[in-house]
This record gives structure tokens, C-alpha cells and sequence, in this order.
């Protein structure tokens, strides 16, 4: 059977803000349908975001602090605790849960909605393995949790590890084309980063040079990740890298411009150096 049915899918066409359709002509394969409405959910949360923050209203710093526990500690007991004390949590928490939202709170204890589709492990039993399989790799390891605070959340060389498990995944499953279109779209995401740094984790430093710990983890890329669809890319970089000295450059920008990577932060930055 399908995932994403009209009545399945309806649930969440009512419990978002109403204006995100999504379609599903006749019965589409399981994979497609998943798809659809993976990126329904996806859309359906961040339009939500700013609405979920209003949980905690009426509630003191304290209760706050407390409800911020709850959440993080994701288990039924704490929740139904906070619930007993403070019923009003339960009648506002209950239309979010029953869409099959997770309501959870990010590092800085901003109460949000999980990114993340964790009402998909309840439908693995109706899905195909291959499906079921990178259910379990993307919640392990999800891309939407690789920032905070604009700061890679995980070492980089560890990325660069990630980047080879995933890819090994899109191997082997090449088969299913709407799952390797999802997962170039997430590998897209992670190189984004490796490449070119998040807001406040930057490839180079004050001086333009390359980082220590992104130098090594590219030259071991070259050595590990020789079958990935990436690696003549990073031997390009690399290569241009070392005939500037390891310096930031226009050639390197240019290079990643070309292959559609977000070069905001290196353009900034070469900016800077150039004044």
C-alpha cells in the first residue's frame, strides 16, 4: 500500500496553515508518494515554526525552564507531568501531536517543531526496505540538525565521513530514483558546508588561510573518498588550494560557483582581504 493515502495526507492538509497542497494523481508508487509528502511536512514545519512558540505563553521563567526539560527529555512521563500540572499545555499540545508533529526545543531552548518526519517510523511497516533503510539513516543522521547557532555541530573531518556513508547508501540504492534525488539533495546540503563553512565555522581564517582541520580532512577525502560523485571537484579545490598556498582565492570561488555552492561567506571574506 502506498504511503501518503488522501486520508493520511488530508490529516496534515488541515493541521498546517492550509495554503501548502499536495497532490497525489490515482495511487503513486511508494517511493514518489513518500516523497510528496516528506517535502508536505517539511514545508507544513517551517510555516509553523513562529505558531508552535506560543506554547509556552502565560508560563513563568521557571515553568519555562521546566517545560524546556520536558521536551528535551522526550519521554511520556516528563510530558505528562508538565501536562498534569498545566492543562492548558496538554489542550494546546494536542493538535500538534495528533498532525504528527514532534515538538521539541533547539540548544538555546526556543521551543520548536522537529524538522525531521518522526511519524514516518510509524508507517516503516508499510513501506519498501530500501525506504525503511534511509528512514533510519536520515533520522540518525540528520542534516537538519548539522548547524547551531551558524556553527558546524560535528568535527569536520566526522562530516567528511558522513558525506562517504551517505554516498555509499546512494549506491547502493541507485535503483530508486526518488530516493537518490533526496539524498543528492541532503549530500548537497552537507557539502555546502564542508566546502564553504557556516557563519560562524569558517574554512579559512582571519589571514585567508585554510584551516588546519579542513586542510587535513580534504587531503584525506583524496586518499578514502576516491569513489565518491564529488571527488574530482575536491581534487580541483585542492589543487588550486595548493597553488595559492592554501590561501583564499577568486579561482577557488569561481570553482565553486560553477558547480552551484554557496559562496556568500568566501566572497565576504576574500572581500575583507583585498581591502
Amino acid at each position: 500500500m502506498a504511503v501518503g493515502t488522501r486520508s493520511f495526507t488530508s490529516r496534515f492538509a488541515v493541521c498546517g496553515t492550509g495554503t501548502l497542497p499536495v497532490r497525489f494523481s490515482g495511487r503513486p508508487r511508494q517511493a514518489e508518494g513518500l516523497f510528496d509528502l516528506w517535502r508536505f511536512y517539511d514545508r507544513a514545519v517551517r510555516a509553523n515554526q513562529d505558531a508552535v512558540q506560543g506554547l509556552g505563553a502565560g508560563l513563568t521563567e521557571e515553568q519555562l525552564t521546566e517545560l524546556a526539560f520536558a521536551l528535551r527529555a522526550k519521554t511520556t512521563a516528563e510530558l505528562a507531568a508538565m501536562q498534569s500540572r498545566f492543562p492548558i499545555l496538554g489542550q494546546r499540545m494536542a493538535p500538534w501531536l495528533r498532525c504528527g508533529y514532534v515538538i521539541t526545543v533547539d540548544f538555546e531552548e526556543t521551543i520548536m517543531l522537529n524538522p525531521d518526519p518522526l511519524f514516518l517510523r510509524k508507517l516503516e511497516n508499510r513501506m519498501q526496505p530500501e525506504l525503511r533503510a534511509y528512514i533510519e539513516l536520515f533520522l540518525t543522521e540528520s542534516p537538519n540538525w548539522l548547524e547551531y547557532d551558524g556553527e558546524l555541530a560535528i568535527p569536520w573531518d566526522r562530516l567528511r565521513s558522513r558525506i562517504k556513508r551517505w554516498e555509499g547508501f546512494r549506491e547502493e540504492k541507485r535503483n530508486l530514483r526518488p530516493l537518490v534525488s533526496d539524498i543528492d539533495r541532503q549530500l548537497k546540503i552537507m557539502f555546502d558546508d564542508y566546502l564553504c563553512g557556516t557563519p560562524n565555522s569558517d574554512v579559512f581564517d582571519e589571514n585567508g588561510r585554510l584551516h588546519a582541520y579542513a586542510r587535513d580532512s580534504y587531503e584525506r577525502f583524496l586518499k578514502v573518498n576516491t569513489d565518491s560523485l564529488y571527488y574530482n571537484l575536491v581534487v580541483s579545490a585542492v589543487t588550486i588550494l595548493r597553488k595559492h598556498g592554501w590561501i583564499l582565492n577568486r579561482e577557488l570561488v569561481r570553482l565553486y560557483e560553477e558547480h552551484g555552492y554557496a559562496t556568500d561567506l568566501l566572497k565576504e571574506q576574500l572581500g575583507q582581504l583585498h581591502q
